[in-house]
């Protein structure tokens, strides 16, 4: 036989060796069974090499013509069909082993994952083997399914029915949902009048002094780096003790009393801005 399709016609979908004058082997690969004790057989040097090809060659060549011309083969034939059997029969090494596991992975895990799945739930529910499930044609599989399904929420097994999802439209929604999360859980930025006001309500609620003081220092880091006083200073000239002055003869109020209110918070300010006020003086100097 010399054409594959005339193999595939024949024999299905099968393995093939093909050899350079033209000849085309078919075969399939051994049952692991036979791999592993073959295996065994060679590692013990029991039984010669060349009886162990023949055997394989004879149980997995599906071309009986050339099972009969087994002695009439030309040399390397036999060795090299299989060589090819051998290779996929079993692990070729560690490193192969893990490919082909992978590789089994991606199968089952793949486009048709669903009819891999309803495999395993028929055969959790019912004494099928894998391979007796796969021969099923489709209407039985999903008979079966069906079937599988009642039993076993039923028994408490499974916690709803099989169903069917798009991945790629749950993927989508779920990244909607977490995108108009994310823009929820912003948190709003600082409100400084609101913070400011809040403070100012507290000074004004502690009647002692010394406590305005003790609360400055309990406050914390301040939220500027230069007064805004001083930035504003940059633009106008402010002289405090003319503005204090122009106030006083405003109100029409003393400083001479020092146990009056007015005379507390000017002394109170004159603390709280000793560095503004120092600042503000050396530069007045300068000018």
């Amino acid at each position: 036989m010399h054409n594959p399709y005339e193999v595939r016609q024949k024999y299905g979908g099968v393995f093939i060796t093909t050899f350079d004058d033209g000849l085309i082997v078919p075969w399939k690969p051994l049952d692991l069974g036979c791999f592993i004790q073959y295996s065994s057989d060679f590692n013990r040097s029991i039984i010669p090499f060349a009886y162990i090809e023949d055997e394989i060659f004879k149980k997995c060549v599906l071309d009986n013509t050339l099972i009969r011309q087994l002695p009439f083969l030309k040399a390397g034939i036999v060795s090299v069909v299989v060589q090819n059997i051998w290779q996929l029969s079993g692990p070729s090494s560690i490193e192969g082993f893990n490919e082909d596991l992978a590789i089994a992975r991606d199968v089952i895990n793949g486009d048709l994952k669903s009819l891999h799945s309803l495999v395993d739930i028929i055969c959790m529910a019912y004494p099928y083997k894998p391979e007796e499930v796969y021969d099923m044609k489709y209407e039985t599989l999903m008979l079966r399914a069906a079937q599988a399904e009642q039993k076993l929420l039923t028994l408490g097994v499974i916690k709803e029915s099989i169903d069917m999802k798009d991945m790629t439209k749950l993927k989508e929604k779920r990244n909607r949902k977490f995108a108009n999360s994310a823009t929820q859980n912003i948190k709003p930025s600082v409100d400084a009048k609101k913070l400011w006001e809040q403070q100012q309500e507290q000074i004004r609620n502690i009647e002692n002094p010394q406590d305005i003081r003790h609360t400055i220092r309990e406050t914390g880091d301040k939220w500027y780096k230069v007064s805004p006083v001083l930035e504003a200073t940059k633009k106008h000239n402010i002289d405090i003790g003319r503005e204090i002055k122009i106030q006083d003869r405003q109100t029409g109020r003393e400083l001479d009393d020092p146990q009056s209110d007015r005379a507390r918070i000017v002394k109170d300010a004159h603390w709280i801005y000793k560095d503004l006020i120092a600042e503000l003086n050396k530069r007045k100097q300068k000018q």
